[in-house]
């Protein structure tokens, strides 16, 4: 394997797992699963806005996984987990915030150790 260092690896763990995740929301979003119209709903926001969210959700996994933009995609991803885990705190859910906010964070985690620009700052 190429590069295998324990940074490099660790990075691909830490962009993979919140990707699966993202990928699985995603998925339910733009397939219009029941269970996420409900929530949209609940939550008193536009069915489009499920549509977008799904599509970023998509859009920052490509970039953090297939691309030298990696931050990018992190950034985005941020921002949908971020949003998730605000939606969860203000209706009544709040076991549910964790996990988008922990995503959020294992991708960003996963962009710097991937990044070659970050990595050459990150190493001691």
């Amino acid at each position: 394997m190429r590069n295998a260092t324990p940074r490099r690896i660790a990075g691909w763990i830490c962009a993979i797992l919140p990707s699966a995740v993202f990928l699985l929301a995603a998925f339910m979003k733009v397939t219009s699963n029941p269970a996420e119209v409900a929530g949209f709903t609940l939550y008193g926001l536009p069915i489009w806005f499920m549509y977008l969210t799904g599509a970023m959700e998509i859009g920052g996994v490509v970039l953090l996984l297939l691309t030298p933009w990696r931050l990018v995609g992190a950034a985005l991803l941020v921002c949908v987990g971020l949003g998730a885990t605000a939606e969860h705190l203000t209706h009544n859910q709040a076991a549910m915030a964790p996990i988008p906010f922990l995503c959020a964070a294992l991708a960003v985690a996963g962009a710097l150790l991937l990044s070659p620009r970050r990595r050459a700052a990150l190493t001691p």
